[in-house]
């Protein structure tokens, strides 16, 4: 359900008797509307939960603003994981999601509505 659930996502088909996309995704990244997302950069940030996060690449493909990336763990960020989280991380390529341009976003949600671990929280800056 949750492959199916994401891939509806990127195509802004949600499944049946699923809820609607809280702002309307545009097509491409240079395509978006004024109102697309009413708050102003900065307002609120994402944060991701390291110990959830499958660096599936999602919430990058799904951002309008450019505030993920999605790379590989330095030795000491590994080190700071639980071991769980590290034996998962192994287990999906190493890679997960940072929050890189943090200040770029205006909390429109599509990273929270389409993370399949549900990792990404979006919370009031500062």
């Amino acid at each position: 359900m949750a492959i199916f659930w994401s891939l509806a996502r990127l195509t802004r088909e949600p499944p049946f008797g699923a809820p609607p996309l809280r702002c309307t995704l545009p097509i491409a990244m240079s395509e978006i509307a004024d109102d697309a997302c009413q708050h102003p950069p900065g307002t609120f940030v994402p944060r991701i939960d390291t110990a959830l996060c499958e660096g599936k690449a999602v919430c990058a493909a799904v951002c309008p603003y450019g505030v993920f990336d999605i790379r590989k763990l330095t030795g000491p960020e590994r080190r700071a994981l639980t071991l769980l989280t590290r034996l998962k991380l192994v287990a999906h390529g190493g890679k997960q999601a940072f929050a890189t341009r943090a200040d770029d976003c205006r909390a429109c949600g599509h990273c929270v509505d389409s993370c399949p671990e549900d990792a990404i929280k979006l919370i009031p800056a500062g």
